[in-house]
């Protein structure tokens, strides 16, 4: 019999994880023929290891089980799960079913039997089945059996790598699970996989909580190629801005929303059918309101008040930090758009609004308002006004930019760009360095000059408090959607050899 030392020494086929020599060749040699293809050698294996004699099984197991991936993909988990059923049952051994079938329970929201499906298809494929151990960990937290979980972890970490490419995000998945952020990078570095965008997302989030932000940027422009590439670019706009994503707690950047996190869609799910969220899976309760909150899709006031009283683990540390970003801002729901801030008296015509700017912090609102340049009035008027009733009451409100000593009048600059309304930078006319001090007379000669040419237009202003350059930003917007925007930021990388600043 000519049987290849490929495959003689190659994994046995019966998915033990052995040579082929060593594990099914000597109980099935004598069923195979000389003249029987690889394939059919294959078959007449797993046939063996499955405890079944006829390849026609083996042959259905495997187009059921191709069938059912199709149906999966689909979204349609009920008839998946029935095709992956099928092929388990024709072959007990093949672990590729039992996984797929468990992934349909767990999509569904039946996660005891995703968890009983799983054990399986990890019994069935003890020695290799990475993925069912990275599941298995997830599983186990979600009915709250975390000491089982860190064991599945442990064991989905001691396999040798390289792995397959699902088989690695399903462990970066379960170690985002428990903010194991240090393990994640060294795992994606490992495998060599961290050029995958996926996996690149989940090493740049890990950077990003462990404070190493300069490397998390890389990471996040590797994953903005992929299906996570939304938030990978919100993450890295955030970076660029020396800020914190919206409501991350404990300080850590989420890895999760509510799209690739099914208990904060069943959370969310039970909370608009009026039944306790609480109910189902307790364990995953915090992950999942940090999710709706991450994901915008539930108030922090709302779940602040939702968790009074709650004492499962993390409540109380969750309401801490609810707590401090509901004092921030104050949201009103019947708002429709920007939620309105109350900000005191305002000028005449002006509008505070909560500032939703990625990136944000702090709690500072940001104006708003509607101006038209008047027919008759001279360039320096309109700038007068934009300044006088607009710029100068919200700086002094709310942008102190006096981080040395008290009173220091420190260098700045004023930044003048134009943008398109897809805030994509056309041009930089003018950076101009002075002291804060000289702040309005700089802004003030600025828009004389940008009033002396532009005044036809009626412009949406706005000014907020800007976290990437550590000032205030003015934005003048017409109903083309051409934005003038001037930024005050300190003036080290833009050079200090002016005549500007004595």
């Amino acid at each position: 019999m000519n049987i290849s030392s490929d495959m003689l020494y190659g994994p046995c086929p019966c998915g033990s994880g052995s040579k082929f020599k060593f594990c099914c060749w000597p109980k099935c040699r004598d069923s195979i023929a000389p003249d029987m293809t690889n394939a059919e050698i294959v078959q007449t294996v797993r046939c063996t290891a499955a405890g079944v004699y006829h390849r026609t099984d083996i042959a259905e197991a495997d187009e059921a089980c191709n069938d059912g991936m199709t149906a999966f993909k689909a979204g349609q988990n009920k008839t998946a799960r029935q095709l992956f059923c099928k092929a388990r049952t024709l072959d007990p051994k093949m672990w590729t079913a039992w996984n797929n079938e468990a992934m349909c329970a767990w999509e569904m929201g039946d996660v005891e039997a995703a968890y009983d499906l799983q054990k399986n298809g990890v019994d069935a494929y003890p020695e290799r089945n990475t993925f069912g151990a990275a599941c298995l960990a997830i599983y186990s937290h979600v009915l709250g059996r975390d000491s089982e979980a860190f064991e599945w972890i442990r064991r989905a970490l001691r396999d040798k790598l390289p792995l397959g490419r699902d088989v690695v995000l399903q462990v970066c998945r379960s170690l985002a699970i428990f903010r194991r952020h240090r393990e994640i990078v060294d795992y994606a570095v490992a495998s060599r996989m961290d050029d995958d965008e996926i996996v690149a997302f989940f090493k740049g989030t890990a950077l990003a909580n462990l404070g190493e932000t300069t490397q998390a940027l890389a990471s996040f422009e590797i994953a903005g190629f992929g299906p996570y590439g939304p938030i990978a670019d919100h993450y890295a706009d955030t970076i660029r801005e020396k800020a914190f994503p919206f409501a991350a707690h404990d300080g850590d950047w989420p890895y999760f929303w509510i799209g690739s996190y099914p208990p904060a869609k069943w959370f969310d799910e039970d909370l608009k059918a009026g039944r306790d969220p609480f109910a189902r899976y307790p364990n995953t309760a915090v992950d999942a309101i940090e999710v709706l909150i991450s994901d915008e899709k539930r108030k922090p006031a709302e779940m602040l008040e939702l968790i009074k009283g709650r004492n499962e683990i993390g409540m109380s540390k969750l309401r801490e930090d609810l707590e401090a970003i509901v004092d921030d801002v104050e949201y009103d729901d019947e708002s429709d758009g920007e939620a309105v801030v109350d900000d005191g008296v305002l000028p005449e015509g002006v509008t505070a609004k909560e500032d939703d700017t990625p990136g944000a912090f702090g709690g500072r609102p940001k104006w708003t308002m509607t101006y038209e340049p008047k027919e008759g009035e001279t360039a320096e008027q309109d700038a007068d006004f934009i300044i006088e009733s607009f710029v100068r009451p919200y700086v002094e409100r709310h942008c102190s930019m006096r981080y040395d000593a008290a009173n220091d009048d420190f260098k700045i600059a004023l930044l003048q760009t134009q943008n398109d309304r897809g805030e994509r930078v056309i041009s930089c006319p003018s950076v101009r360095l002075g002291r804060y001090s000289q702040l309005m007379e700089m802004l003030r000669v600025r828009l004389v000059e940008f009033f002396e040419y532009f005044c036809d237009h009626v412009y949406s202003c706005e000014v907020r408090w800007d976290a990437c350059y550590g000032g205030p930003l003015l934005t003048l917007e017409d109903e083309d959607g051409s934005a003038e925007v001037f930024m005050v930021s300190i003036p080290e990388s833009f050079g200090e050899d002016s005549d500007d600043v004595k």
